[in-house]
């Protein structure tokens, strides 16, 4: 009777340090879930102020685009192609100076 006594409070004894193996895993992923929990709040908080921001962006674009009318886009489009015609002039005036200065 002792040695069936010995082998149930052998597994008596494995049973419990296998339950308790298992219960401190479940604490330890509990507390992992916790953080993550925490740290996808975080991430959903800054999530929602940086859209908020760039919704306020967009509205102030949006207003700006509107304000436009189409005298003042000629007038952009028109001033864009004299800003370029003068680059062009500039560049091409830099490399003809250029192309002195070696034959000197």
């Amino acid at each position: 009777m002792t040695d069936k006594l010995q082998i149930d409070l052998n597994k008596l004894l494995y049973s419990s340090n296998s339950n308790t193996r298992q219960l401190e895993t479940i604490h330890k992923s509990d507390e992992l879930i916790k953080q993550q929990f925490e740290s996808l709040n975080r991430c959903k908080s800054l999530n929602n102020k940086l859209f908020n921001k760039y919704l306020k962006l967009w509205d102030k674009t949006d207003k700006f685009q509107n304000q436009i009318d189409i005298d003042n886009f000629s007038n952009l489009q028109h001033f864009a192609e004299l800003c370029d015609q003068q680059l062009r002039i500039l560049e091409n005036t830099i490399k003809i100076i250029e192309n002195n200065q070696q034959y000197k």
